[in-house]
C-alpha cells in the first residue's frame, strides 16, 4: 500500500496543525529537545514493566533514540509535545514528509515505526494513552502498516489477566492461602508487635533499639550499635525467633532500610494503608484491626491487596537491581503471566527466556554475564516460590510453574500493577 493511501486511510482531513518556519534558534531547538527527553524520560519505568511481561521483551532502552526523533521532529514541525496522544494525521506527515526529508533508509522507517508501534500499545495496554478510542485504533492500524508487524496481543493480555484477577475464590479457602503467605505472616506479626504504636525516625524507620525485636519478627537476626535487648526481653515483647534466626549470626545494620525483608514488609504495610507513620511515631490503622478481625470478605480484600502490592514491589526490585534485571526478571514474570493464562513455563525454558531477553536487546552478553544472568534467575524463581506464590510442579511434559488456584487473583492484580495497569477492576 503507498503512502499516499495510507495518508488517506488515517485521516481524510489536513492536519489542524501547520508546519512552522525552518530557521528556528538554536536555543529552541535545544528547548524542545530537553522537554520532549523529559516527558519521554517519565515513562521508561512503566515501559521497562510493561516490556518484560511478554517472553519477547523490549526495554526502553530499545526504543528510546526513535522516540525522541519522532517527538522532537512533531513538536519542532507542528507544535505537538504530547508524548500520550496525537491524531493518525501527525503520523502521516512524520512518515510522508518528515522521514524523505532527512532520507531515512527503508529499514530505519521500519525500525521508527516499530518503536512508535511499542509505545502505542504500552499507552493502550496500560491506560496511560489520552486521546480519543478512534486515533488510538488508526494509529495502531498506521503504524503496523509502516513496520510490518502483526499485533503483540496486549489488550489480550490484558483481557486475560483482568479474568483471572476477578476469579472467584471461596473467602474461607483464599483467606487460608493468603494467611499462609510468608509476607502475610510477617505483617500480621509486625502489626500485633507494634501495639498502639511505636518511635520512629525522620526518614519513617524504627530506631535502631527496636530493630532487633522488629527484624526477627520477618526471620532476620541482626545486631545495631545500639544497645539490643535481651532474648528475655524480646520474649516478654512476643517476639519469637523466625526459623532463618534460629543458629544464625545477627547482621550489623546501621538503620531499617538495611534489612531488605523488613524494609519491604514496612513499605507494604504503609501503602496499603495498614499504618500511619507520623513525624515521630507509627501507629496501625483502622485497616489493621479489619485484616485480622473482620468479615472475612473484607479480610480477604485486605491481604489480596497486600500481598498484591508486596510482590509488584518485588518483581521491581528485581528488574532495577542491576544492569541484568531485565534477563533476570523475565523467567519470573513469564512464569506468572504462563501460569495465569493457561500456558506454564516449563523449567527446561527458563534459560531460552534468560537468552531471549537479552537478544532483544540487541546486545547479546558473553557467556560469563549470560552465566550469571542464568544463575540469578534461577535463585530469583526459587524465591517466589518459596514465598509461597508459584510452585513447581511435575506433568507430562517435565516440570511447569504453577499459581496455587486460591492465590490466582493476588497474583493476577500483582501482575497487572507491575505491567502499570492500576485501573479498578470490575468483578462482574
Amino acid at each position: 500500500m503507498s503512502k499516499q493511501h495510507r495518508t488517506r486511510k488515517a485521516s481524510s482531513q489536513k492536519p489542524r496543525r501547520r508546519p512552522r518556519a525552518a530557521g528556528a534558534s538554536s536555543e529552541r531547538t535545544a528547548a524542545i529537545a530537553e522537554s520532549v527527553d523529559r516527558r519521554l524520560d517519565r515513562l521508561a519505568g512503566a515501559f521497562d514493566r510493561w516490556g518484560v511481561s511478554d517472553i519477547e521483551s523490549v526495554t526502553f532502552a530499545d526504543v528510546a533514540e526513535p522516540l525522541a526523533f519522532a517527538f522532537r521532529s512533531l513538536a519542532f514541525s507542528t507544535g505537538h509535545s504530547d508524548v500520550t496522544s496525537w491524531d493518525p494525521d501527525e503520523l502521516t506527515f512524520l512518515f510522508d514528509v518528515v522521514v524523505p526529508q532527512v532520507g531515512l533508509e527503508p529499514d530505519t522507517e521500519r525500525m521508527l515505526a516499530a518503536a512508535m508501534y511499542q509505545l502505542t500499545a504500552f499507552l493502550r495496554d496500560t491506560g496511560r494513552w489520552t486521546g480519543s478510542p478512534q486515533a488510538l485504533s488508526v494509529s495502531l492500524l498506521l503504524l503496523q502498516e509502516i513496520a510490518g508487524i502483526d499485533d503483540l496481543g496486549g489488550e489480550q493480555m490484558r483481557e486475560e489477566l483482568t479474568a483471572a484477577a476477578t476469579t472467584q475464590v471461596d473467602p474461607v479457602v483464599e483467606l487460608g492461602a493468603l494467611r499462609s503467605l510468608p509476607v502475610l505472616q510477617h505483617l500480621e506479626a509486625l502489626l500485633s508487635w507494634l501495639g498502639p504504636g511505636r518511635a520512629v525516625t525522620a526518614t519513617g524507620a524504627l530506631r535502631l533499639a527496636d530493630l532487633p525485636a522488629a527484624a526477627a519478627l520477618v526471620g532476620v537476626p541482626v545486631r545495631t550499635t545500639a544497645r539490643s535487648p535481651e532474648p528475655a526481653q524480646l520474649a516478654l515483647e512476643g517476639v519469637a525467633p523466625g526459623p532463618s534466626t534460629v543458629g544464625s549470626e545477627a547482621s550489623l545494620v546501621a538503620s531499617m532500610w538495611d534489612v531488605t525483608e523488613l524494609a519491604s514488609v514496612w513499605v507494604t504495610a504503609a501503602e496499603t494503608g495498614l499504618i500511619e507513620i507520623g513525624s515521630t511515631r507509627v501507629r496501625p490503622t483502622q485497616r489493621s484491626a479489619d485484616l485480622r478481625q473482620a468479615d472475612d470478605g473484607t479480610r480477604v480484600e485486605l491481604a489480596r491487596h497486600a500481598c498484591a502490592r508486596h510482590l509488584d514491589a518485588w518483581l521491581e526490585r528485581v528488574l532495577t537491581e542491576s544492569i541484568l534485571g531485565p534477563g533476570v526478571v523475565a523467567p519470573v514474570v513469564s512464569a506468572f503471566f504462563g501460569a495465569l493464562t493457561g500456558e506454564p513455563l516449563r523449567a527446561a525454558q527458563v534459560a531460552q527466556v534468560v537468552v531471549g531477553a537479552f537478544v532483544k536487546t540487541g546486545e547479546p552478553p558473553d557467556r560469563v554475564v549470560l552465566d550469571l544472568a542464568l544463575e540469578l534467575a534461577g535463585s530469583r524463581l526459587e524465591q517466589v516460590v518459596e514465598a509461597g506464590f508459584l510452585r513447581l510442579e511435575p506433568d507430562g511434559a517435565g516440570t511447569a510453574y504453577r499459581v496455587p488456584d486460591a492465590l490466582v487473583p493476588a497474583v493476577a492484580q500483582a501482575m497487572l500493577r507491575f505491567v502499570g495497569d492500576d485501573r479498578p477492576l470490575d468483578p462482574s
